[in-house]
């Protein structure tokens, strides 16, 4: 070929490849910088500035940024540091796999890290990152980090609302004798007001782990005498994912656990728990845990799924043997707390003080519970099961219920925080509960069964309150059966024997019916009706209470079993205040055979309604129907049963 052939046909490619030529001898990728600058501070919703950019393409492609800032957002002051600094950021991947939604990091070198983590005036925390919503339809990003190397890594963290001032270092070391490298995390300070220490230790090859050779986690952590033991290993750290791993909790309080990790746990005696840890769908799984808290044992499963608007703890959990005070932090007590004085320095006998309840809008939670027996000497329960539910800040109890031997006590609850106040709506069934159960431990004998069932709307702030303010019912009734010493020593009160005859009350006391029916509206306890029959006597108690003012006007009298036995015994007026009563006979003649009559049958025809509402068994109720017979009164017809 002549070279005038010859430029003729290459003449026409000389310029484009001169031009190409000359771009890679003058090319500055720096050119790139304001472009990746706003990408990224869009992605990440605050400024992101970058000193140097240098690419180098190739198989595998490096990426070397210096000088990386990440500033804190808006309504941050001018001059407070950024939320991060680092001095050089070098990424070794391939540039390929950007097309497929994939970022496989070969070696990622961090350099000089430095993290401010702040709050805002506004309380805003600026190490949250509000990062755009994802598409539906949009494919997600697979990242993969293998190996991590970081070098004099440094950070801090003030937060008010946190009551936390911590600072620490992050590092990578050197592998040793048939290891891999290590990635080290230290941490000092203070937390929630008390000393905060920790320590993390796992390797620094993060992704492309295989069965043979998972990820080793060693995470210690205490602060304010509470205890947090990890260990194990995982497949996949950064999904979290293929764990076998181990968390010992150890502490005084499980709320000091709730306060560092956001979460809504009540306060409780000291605990010591351990179990498996895994995450499954965004879900923290606490599973096949045991152990001790108080003196009661516990063993389940528990997870915090992580969703919006709070995340959804749930729970199930069951003791072989259960203390009740242990779990009156679940109803806003406080387990460590020493027990409060009969009377308050104002006399007063009912807890004035504000139920502490945990913080409710933290998350959502559902905890079923079943203890197998209840501990206490004086505890006539034998056995526990609850379901606790707090959805939106309402706390509801559906239901709770107590064993009694072949008895029960069926408790439900709502507590809804309104404000400043709390609004609480319960009711309780009593179901054949034996009397002597329901009696051991307070010194008192007796036989019999007794149901009935209560109801109670308030609101306040504590039980005093709550009791003041409300609204309800109390229905009892007991067939057959006796009382040995209850009626001798009244509520704990000096109520002898002398007091005891001058109504008519033998030392032991048989019962053929009790019958009662107290109503409260506003706060303000009524006697409807009550009547004791003891086969030789009514006994008979009307008056009330007053729970704003813990105020007592009540009268005990005797009533002869016909109109023509006589005259009334004397009666009995409990009156002054709930911590101080004052029981005195009234030794003045109360009337004549008439009267008794007229009293008598006055006061037996609403009980004759109020008998049908009380379940007996078969033949139970025969003495409560004798005793209106007697009064000749004839009930309503009980409904017929299959």
């Amino acid at each position: 070929m002549s070279l005038a052939t010859f430029r003729s046909k290459a003449g026409p490619l000389l310029l484009p490849l001169l031009a190409i030529a000359l771009l890679v001898l003058v090319w500055y990728w720096n050119w790139f910088k304001p472009l990746l600058e706003r990408q990224a501070s869009k992605a990440l919703g605050r400024p992101v500035a970058i000193a140097h950019l240098h690419v180098q393409l190739g198989r595998q492609s490096t990426i070397k940024l210096t000088d990386l800032t990440l500033a804190n957002p808006e309504g941050f002051a001018a001059d407070a540091d950024p939320l991060a600094r680092i001095a050089q950021v070098v990424v070794q991947l391939q540039l390929k796999d950007l097309l497929d939604h994939r970022v496989q990091i070969i070696h990622l070198d961090i350099d000089q890290p430095e993290a401010s983590l702040r709050s805002g005036p506004d309380g805003v925390r600026n190490w949250q990152l509000l990062l755009p919503t994802q598409e539906t339809d949009q494919k997600p990003w697979d990242v993969q980090i293998a190996a991590l190397n970081v070098r004099d890594g440094r950070f801090s963290l003030i937060d008010p609302a946190l009551k936390a001032q911590i600072s620490g270092s992050i590092r990578t070391t050197e592998a040793a004798v048939a290891g891999e490298p290590q990635l080290l995390v230290e941490a000092k300070g203070r937390y929630d007001s008390v000393p905060f220490d920790a320590h993390f230790a796992g390797g620094s090859v993060l992704s492309l782990r295989e069965p043979s050779n998972p990820y080793p986690v060693d995470f210690v952590a205490e602060t304010g005498g509470t205890h947090v033991v990890l260990k194990g290993t995982l497949l996949d750290p950064l999904q979290f994912a293929g764990a076998n791993l181990r968390l010992l909790l150890r502490g005084p309080n499980l709320a000091t656990i709730g306060r560092f990790a956001r979460l809504p746990l009540p306060n409780t005696p000291a605990y010591r728990l351990e179990g498996r840890l895994n995450v499954q769908d965004r879900s923290i799984l606490f599973q096949d845990f045991k152990g001790l808290m108080g003196e009661s044992d516990l063993a389940g499963d528990v997870s915090i799924k992580l969703q919006k608007p709070r995340p959804l703890m749930k729970g199930t959990v069951h003791s072989k043997q259960v203390r009740l005070a242990d779990l009156s932090g679940l109803i806003g007590g406080d387990p460590n707390s020493p027990p409060a004085a009969a009377a308050s320095g104002d006399g007063r006998l009912l807890p004035s003080s504000p139920i502490s309840l945990p913080r409710l809008q933290m998350a959502d939670v559902q905890l079923d519970f079943t203890g197998e027996s209840i501990q206490g000497d004086k505890l006539p329960f034998d056995r526990l099961a609850f379901k606790l539910s707090l959805d939106d800040g309402v706390m509801r109890l559906a239901p709770a219920d107590f064993g009694l031997g072949e008895g029960a006590l069926r408790f439900y609850a709502t507590l809804d925080p309104r404000g400043e106040q709390l609004v609480l709506d319960a009711k309780a069934e009593l179901r054949r509960v034996d009397i002597s159960r329901l009696m051991a431990g307070t010194g008192y004998k007796g036989s019999g069964r007794i149901g009935g069932f209560a109801a109670l709307q308030g609101k306040g702030r504590s039980a005093a309150e709550l009791l003041a303010s409300g609204n309800g019912e109390l229905k009892l009734a007991m067939a057959g059966g006796n009382f040995s010493s209850l009626l001798l020593d009244l509520a704990g009160l000096d109520f002898g024997n002398a007091t005891l005859s001058a109504i008519g009350i033998t030392p032991r006391t048989e019962v053929r019916c009790l019958v009662s029916d107290f109503g409260l509206h506003d706060g303000q306890l009524s006697t409807r009706n009550f009547l004791l029959d003891t086969g030789n006597t009514n006994l008979v108690l009307d008056g009330g209470a007053n729970f704003k003012d813990e105020s007592l006007n009540l009268r005990l009298r005797t009533l002869p079993k016909r109109a023509n036995i006589g005259r009334l015994k004397a009666p009995i007026h409990i009156r002054g205040s709930f911590a101080k009563p004052s029981i005195k006979p009234d030794l003045v003649d109360v009337g004549t055979r008439a009267a008794a009559a007229v009293v008598l049958g006055t006061f037996l025809t609403p009980l004759a309604a109020l008998l049908p509402t009380l379940q007996f068994s078969p033949g139970e109720d025969r003495d409560c129907k004798a005793m209106l017979a007697e009064a000749e009164i004839t009930p309503p017809p009980q409904p017929k049963t299959r």
